[in-house]
């Protein structure tokens, strides 16, 4: 089984076919260490907590790759692969790996995740002291000095972030207060409320151009994908003309690799193949259309399209006929060039023979 299947097997959530690889070939080392898009990620994203307790039981995996892992679980609500990390060490309340300076736990209460928050604080993470702890943090509309904080700084820190839903959500999750602080800090939350809304308002806004910008990049190359996925550009957005990011790659790139395609795969692994563009093609008939056949069948393959055997046949005829251009070319180009070398072979030799000669004829000069 190669590489490829094994990833298609991961994302499917394909237990035996995953136990059948790790069995037979391992995981490799560099699997272990490659944090924007591992097995284990692709896993963990997909929602498969079995794949996840296997991969884990079976690869000396980092503790650093766990976190990206529970972020890419968490973003898409997958609870049971969190507790399956949970179970093998991740610390949801550590800054060690966190995403930038938030971590876990912060995040699932940032965006109101009971269950991952409920999960997290059985797994040991601590409230108290989990709000952005006492580090100086800039809300963007406030900055406030962490020397003046009390003790109840989960509540305080909700407080100066302009968040009232927060409070009560700590309060009902449990937190330590002192009670007569309470309203207090739900009287300054809902004062900075509407700083906060607007700033939020126009992160947003930001977000969105440079998404948008990220989003018509990504046929530049492999690179303008990971930029693409690591601003949370949804792979299956469409654009105005009805093209998500797979489409947008087919129509900028001057030729397709496979190798790109594959890659594409991996970094978007949830890319809807079934996605037809405003003329109503598919990826793999505008691969066809363009005249590239192996990646034609690769798309046809990662989307279960059969391909008859009248099809293949005929796929096979011209991969054979541009294997053989691509053979009289090299071909054409070494008589072409065959000459000029030997040519430039020859310049070069007489041109170290006379300075051979000269230098010979100066010593000689100054020998008399």
């Amino acid at each position: 089984m190669s590489v490829d299947d094994v990833w298609k097997a991961t994302e499917r959530g394909d237990l035996e076919k995953v136990r059948e690889f790790i069995e037979s070939d391992g995981i490799p080392d560099a699997e272990k260490e490659y944090e924007s898009q591992s097995l284990l990620t692709v896993a963990c994203k997909s929602g498969h907590s079995e794949v996840v307790r296997v991969l884990l039981e079976n690869g000396d995996y980092l503790l650093g790759l766990y976190v990206p892992c529970a972020f890419a679980a968490l973003d898409n609500g997958h609870i049971e692969v969190l507790r399956v990390l949970c179970e093998f060490g991740l610390e949801p309340d550590s800054y060690e790996y966190s995403k930038h300076g938030i971590s876990l736990l912060e995040t699932a209460v940032i965006h109101k995740q009971r269950e991952a928050m409920l999960l997290f604080i059985e797994y040991g993470a601590e409230i108290k002291y989990s709000w952005w702890g006492p580090r100086e943090y800039e809300f963007g509309f406030d900055t406030y000095d962490p020397e003046e904080l009390s003790d109840d700084t989960t509540l305080e820190m909700a407080a100066f972030a302009g968040r009232p839903d927060l409070i009560e959500f700590f309060l009902e999750l449990g937190a330590k207060v002192d009670e007569q602080n309470v309203e207090s800090y739900l009287r300054l939350a809902r004062e900075k409320e509407p700083l906060r809304l607007e700033f939020e308002k126009k992160q947003r806004q930001q977000k969105e151009v440079e998404k948008q910008q990220f989003f018509q990049q990504t046929g530049e190359g492999r690179w303008s994908i990971e930029r693409a996925l690591q601003a949370d550009v949804d792979a299956n957005h469409t654009d105005e003309n009805g093209n998500n990011m797979l489409f947008n790659f087919l129509h900028q790139k001057k030729s397709l690799d496979v190798e790109d395609l594959i890659c594409l795969r991996r970094l978007a692994p949830l890319t809807d193949l079934s996605h037809t563009n405003e003329r109503g093609e598919h990826a793999w008939e505008i691969a066809e259309s363009r005249g590239e056949i192996k990646a034609t069948l690769y798309l046809m393959e990662e989307a279960g399209i059969p391909i008859s055997s009248e099809k293949r046949a005929r796929f096979e005829r011209k991969l054979r006929v541009e294997n053989i251009k691509k053979f009289l070319l090299i071909a054409a180009l070494v008589i072409i060039l065959s000459p000029l070398i030997v040519l430039a072979l020859m310049l070069w030799g007489i041109v170290s023979l006379l300075l051979l000669l000269k230098n010979k004829i100066s010593a000689c000069f100054i020998k008399s």
